[in-house]
């Protein structure tokens, strides 16, 4: 079974970023999971919200092993 995360992120300092993500991105591979998207690019279709300058944009997906349980 595959779970995803999706979610966005809006900075007010950007000095960060790049340490976070030489972090973050080898820990979400060492976890299983996959980038589908990760941009500051989004086009708002349909609802209110989102699409913020300063923010970033993620899905990630993360393949489940049989042992786990979901809560």
């Amino acid at each position: 079974m595959k779970c995803y995360a999706i979610g966005e992120i809006n900075f007010s300092d950007h000095h960060w970023v790049n340490d976070y993500l030489k972090n973050v991105t080898p820990l979400v591979k060492k976890l299983g999971g996959i980038y589908l998207a990760r941009t500051p690019s989004v086009e708002l279709l349909e609802g209110e919200g989102g699409g913020s300058p300063n923010g970033r944009s993620y899905s990630i997906s993360f393949k489940r092993s049989g042992d786990e349980v979901l809560p």
